[in-house]
């Protein structure tokens, strides 16, 4: 209504519509993702009354009201680079030039980093794993190992474990954080074979022991330890002790890898015994038991001492002879006839020692 100059009225009258916005609407698919994974942000339920219609889609990615994408589609593909907490907003526009705008969050989880270290061993010996995966920032982990001998397996941080044979083993490794996100890694680790060790000890006269290493391998360093104070890296030796007796004998085996294996024997070290000190039977069984058949002295006196003996009867008759390298008396004469059991004599002579003494044949 209006009025002029000269009081005159008038009236007139003018339609607004108002036009409404549309109903934006958008969502994370997923809303939790790990590094390097995509997710959708999709914006197509969005909806705008009848008769009007959606006509664009504005998207502001970065959370700073700088809509970098003009014109976009209702979905979007985020492929995530960097850990984090992202909001971002799409602004709907209809047919009628009326809009609004809505915001949504999403997670990027830190992927961790899988990595360990492993020392190659010799067989036997137990491979320890040590974990030096990382996660960043800090969070916790799970460990999942495979040793890569059957279905062996560990969940600790810093495992052993003893492998049953020598070779080279693939071993995986994986890691997982908290929120599901995981890495692995695989790596070889190798279990050495020990070097094989034999040796030979002969021994002879006089406290002498000939040694010898069977079957040396190139490569392959022998240490003996000969349990008097002596070691040696010989391969071939003679070797002569202080004194007759039993000895320890060790041979350790290391090859290049340092891998080693040993052997030990007892060894009879054997000293020549003078006649005067041996001690004579007197009583034989010839039986054919294999328990004491023949005529027999010492070991150390037979082996390493010439001698001969003479075998008498009750009336001074030579009925058996022999010396160190003949065969012993085991009551028979000497074209073959089994002697009958009763006391004897016999006289043994090593040098310009001469001793005697009886000698009884039981059946």
């Amino acid at each position: 209504t209006g009025q002029d100059a000269f009081g005159c009225t008038g009236q007139s009258s003018i339609t607004i519509t108002t036009l409404p916005n549309p109903i934006p609407s958008v969502v994370a698919v997923p809303s939790e993702v790990c590094v390097g994974e995509s997710l959708n942000l999709d914006a197509s339920g969005t909806s705008t009354p009848s008769p009007g219609s959606i006509s664009s889609y504005h998207w502001d990615l970065d959370g700073n009201n700088n809509f970098e994408i003009q014109n976009g589609g209702a979905v979007q593909v985020v492929n995530t680079t960097a850990p984090g907490s992202y909001t971002v907003q799409v602004l709907v526009v209809n047919s009628d030039n009326c809009s609004a705008s809505q915001t949504t969050t999403y997670t990027v989880n830190p992927v961790p980093i899988a990595a360990f270290s492993a020392m190659d061993v010799c067989q036997g010996e137990s491979t320890t794993f040590t974990n030096q995966s990382s996660i960043s920032p800090g969070g916790s982990l799970t460990y999942n190992w495979n040793f890569g001998s059957g279905s062996s397996s560990s969940n600790q941080e810093n495992p052993s474990f003893n492998y049953p044979q020598a070779g080279t083993y693939n071993v995986l490794l994986t890691v997982a954080s908290s929120s599901g996100c995981s890495d692995e890694v695989n790596l070889p680790v190798t279990v050495y074979p020990n070097p094989t060790v034999s040796f030979t000890a002969t021994p002879q006269c006089f406290n002498v022991v000939d040694f010898k290493v069977n079957n040396p391998q190139s490569g392959v360093i022998y240490v003996w330890d000969l349990n008097d104070g002596t070691q040696t890296d010989d391969t071939l030796f003679a070797h002569t002790y202080s004194s007759g007796g039993e000895y320890n004998v060790t041979l350790t085996a290391t090859d290049v890898n340092g891998c080693t294996a040993a052997e030990t024997q007892q060894v009879d070290v054997i000293n020549s015994a003078p006649l005067e000190l041996v001690e004579l039977p007197n009583v034989i069984t010839p039986n054919g038991d294999g328990l004491n058949d023949f005529l027999k002295f010492s070991s150390n006196f037979e082996s390493c001492t010439e001698f001969e003996v003479l075998v008498f009867n009750r009336w001074g008759n030579v009925v058996y002879e022999f010396s160190h390298k003949g065969t012993p008396f085991a009551g028979v004469k000497k074209g073959g006839t089994k002697l009958q059991p009763g006391v004897y004599f016999y006289i043994i002579k090593s040098g310009t020692v001469e001793k005697s003494s009886s000698l009884t044949i039981l059946q």
